[in-house]
């Protein structure tokens, strides 16, 4: 969450854009873990598939701060080539683009 935000919130969505789960973060923390249990809005436990998750956070004045979710991912290998670096992680390829920074364990 960039600096400047008032609120934040991230959101759970289903594959149809259904809002499934909110959350509500602290915005002074520029980063942090968020588990869900897997349930809804309601306390039901939700099928298996495909869900979005969203971070949305606003300013005083309402306007909208950037803030990206991300996860953890255990990184594999590291292969060099003519076009550049892929990274190995949780099974699948990845650019070194879709990494936002390396934490150790």
């Amino acid at each position: 969450i960039d600096k400047g935000a008032r609120t934040a919130e991230m959101q759970i969505l289903d594959a149809r854009g259904q809002l499934v789960r909110s959350f509500a973060i602290d915005p002074s923390r520029a980063q942090g873990t968020i588990e869900w249990d897997g349930k809804s809005l309601y306390d039901s436990t939700v099928p298996a598939g495909a869900y979005q998750v969203l971070v949305l956070a606003k300013d005083a004045g309402g306007q909208a701060v950037k803030a990206d979710a991300l996860r953890s991912v255990t990184v594999d290998a590291v292969r060099y080539d003519s076009d550049g670096a892929t990274i190995w992680a949780d099974g699948r390829a990845m650019s070194i683009d879709e990494l936002s920074g390396v934490l150790s364990n």
